[in-house]
Formats: structure tokens, C-alpha cells, sequence
């Protein structure tokens, strides 16, 4: 995947999420944003909620961060049968 590529797959597609190279040096962020995906670690690693989060970083939908969280379970589920 290159830069200014979005990624579609599962329930993974353009309203999720994307990278581009204007957003956060290149950065994975939700997709319409300047978001990063990292902002979102962080904020529920101090015990924010998914409401929460979407509240505060306008622009950013609950959808779109259920859906990137559903990935990455998928995704460490896959890793650790492999």
C-alpha cells in the first residue's frame, strides 16, 4: 500500500480510514481528517470511550473508530492463530 491509498477490506473502506501524505507525514488517520490513528490509542489508553473520542475530534465518526478497533482484534486474533 502506498501512500494515498485507502484501505477496503472487511469492514474496513474509505470512510474508515487512510494515508496520505498531507496528513501527519504520511500517517494512517480516519479518513476525511487529520486524525491519526494514534490519537486514538492514546485517548482510550486514559480510559477514554469510543463516544468520547468521536465527540472530541470533529469529523471523526463512532463507526469509524468501532470499525478500526474491530480490525485490529481481527487483526491480533489472526496473528496469534498463525
Amino acid at each position: 500500500m502506498s501512500r494515498g491509498d485507502s484501505v477496503s477490506r472487511g469492514s474496513w473502506n474509505q470512510w474508515t480510514m487512510s494515508i496520505t501524505a498531507e496528513y501527519r507525514d504520511g500517517a494512517w488517520v480516519f479518513s476525511g481528517t487529520g486524525i491519526p490513528l494514534f490519537a486514538l490509542c492514546g485517548n482510550l489508553a486514559s480510559g477514554a470511550t469510543v463516544e468520547q473520542f468521536a465527540e472530541w475530534f470533529p469529523g471523526v465518526e463512532e463507526r469509524q473508530v468501532r470499525a478500526v478497533l474491530e480490525h485490529d482484534a481481527n487483526t491480533s486474533r489472526t496473528a496469534v492463530i498463525r
